[in-house]
């Protein structure tokens, strides 16, 4: 089972990156509007095989939420992908300084992401 997480606070963009996971082979998507709500869910999905996540939220950001995964040893080496819209600061360094995988600037290059996510799902990356 090849479950993602996906934290964004824009409907939009959430379900964006929801079809894209799905259309790159995920198995399951739990799309999640904030960084505390995607903390409330874990207890209850098995099988994380994949988080992206936002920087900007308004409760737990993407970078805070990176941090916190990486604490757990269950998260410890989970891929972890960070958007983020914000070209001017230093959110991609300090996403890969707090433990994340690869960083994508929003709007991000669709097919260069769904190959990123299917090459990170346990399987997907040899054609399943």
């Amino acid at each position: 089972m090849s479950a993602v997480i996906v934290v964004d606070d824009s409907p939009s963009s959430r379900s964006l990156l929801v079809d894209l996971c799905l259309a790159a082979g995920a198995d399951s998507v739990e799309a999640c509007a904030s960084g505390f709500e995607a903390i409330r869910a874990l207890p209850r999905l098995a099988d994380v095989a994949l988080v992206i996540t936002d920087v900007n939220m308004p409760d737990i950001t993407g970078l805070e939420l990176v941090r916190m995964l990486r604490e757990q040893p269950r998260f410890r080496t989970t891929p972890i992908f960070v958007v983020s819209t914000d070209a001017q600061s230093a959110d991609a360094e300090r996403a890969l300084t707090q433990g994340a995988t690869r960083f994508f600037q929003k709007p991000f290059d669709a097919a260069a992401l769904s190959a990123a996510v299917s090459a990170a799902l346990p399987g997907k990356a040899k054609g399943g």
